[in-house]
């Protein structure tokens, strides 16, 4: 017996150091957020026919102040919406009854000089949110029928542009801004805006 354990002891002392060691499973690192996040909240289910109510919330996640367009300012931001189906193929569209102006283009309206006031910009502390609520983002898609529906967001926003000059910014549109009722601080926060566009994770709506 002696004999027997003095011969299967070594070989058991090697195959433990030769066999890799297990080490607790590593836990995934959750994915680092953007500092500005946009999250929606929707219905679940919904009806033929019924409208379906949204809110999009902007969330300020970095460590400093953002400076976002108000709800209802005069500068260049945009918030849209998509209605897919689960392999993110967007439905289509109802037709559109309205009259179409056709115009757009850079340069389309360049005379035009828009005036300024404070309340055109938010400035979003760290942890504070800007809110959106609509009252029916389904009214110009067309549902093939019943099942499940992705629902995403994506926010814009585009801050006139100083283009290194001391006086009057341009947008997008090459349209010109006259700054004379803003506060200085108002003006300092403006020539520090970047361009900003966030989307939200897709909702899933079930239509019964």
């Amino acid at each position: 017996m002696r004999a027997f354990l003095a011969k299967v002891f070594p070989l058991a002392l090697l195959m433990g150091l030769t066999m890799p060691l297990h080490s607790a499973p590593h836990h995934k690192k959750p994915t680092p957020q953007g500092p500005l996040e946009l999250k929606i909240v929707g219905p679940g289910f919904i009806h033929e026919g019924e409208a379906v109510k949204y809110k999009a919330v902007l969330i300020n996640r970095s460590s400093g102040p953002m400076i976002l367009a108000s709800k209802d300012s005069r500068l260049d931001f945009d918030i849209t919406w998509t209605i897919s189906d689960l392999s993110g193929r967007e439905l289509p569209r109802a037709p559109f009854k309205g009259i179409i102006c056709p115009v757009g283009g850079k340069g389309w309206y360049q005379n035009l000089t828009r005036r300024m006031r404070d309340a055109d910009l938010t400035i979003l502390q760290p942890g504070e949110m800007l809110e959106f609520r609509f009252d029916d983002i389904s009214d110009s898609y067309l549902f093939p029928g019943h099942g499940r529906y992705q629902v995403t967001f994506v926010y814009t926003y585009m801050p006139p542009q100083f283009e290194g000059r001391a006086g009057t910014p341009v947008d997008g549109f090459d349209a010109k801004y006259d700054l004379n009722d803003l506060r200085p601080s108002t003006l300092e926060a403006l020539r520090r805006a970047v361009p900003i566009s966030v989307a939200s994770d897709p909702g899933t709506i079930t239509l019964q």
